[in-house]
């Protein structure tokens, strides 16, 4: 797939996302201002993620950061994701477990077909340190 079939394929997925969150958006809009206000938030940080992800591949580097300690690759259409796991990490929210790793939240990626996906991870041991 060439690097214009993948722009022309992320562009059409960003604007179906925008166009299905700018709808829900709207009503929120005429009911709840925070929930609005949340829907454009995430939007803005969907394309931008999308964007760096488009910049960091044109310019060679295939390694994307997802998260805190999470890195990935594609490779042969198979995503690669490497953790440190020598760190120490971080406790939890709870308490009850030390983080390694996590994305905080979902994270959108561009696959080598050019198709979305999305990655959602968090890599923790039980107890604290």
């Amino acid at each position: 797939m060439t690097e214009e079939e993948i722009r022309k394929i992320v562009k059409e997925e960003i604007a179906n996302a925008f166009e299905s969150a700018a709808t829900d958006a709207l009503g929120f809009f005429r009911t709840d201002m925070t929930t609005a206000k949340g829907l454009c938030e995430a939007m803005i940080r969907f394309a931008k993620e999308l964007t760096n992800q488009q910049i960091e591949r044109k310019e060679g580097n295939n390694t994307m950061t997802l998260g805190d300690n999470i890195e990935a690759t594609i490779e042969d259409s198979k995503l690669v994701i490497v953790v440190d796991l020598s760190g120490r990490g971080s406790p939890s929210a709870s308490g009850k477990t030390t983080l390694l790793g996590s994305t905080r939240g979902e994270k959108p990626i561009v696959g080598s077909d050019g198709q979305i996906v999305f990655v959602n991870l968090n890599i923790y041991k039980k107890g604290r340190h």
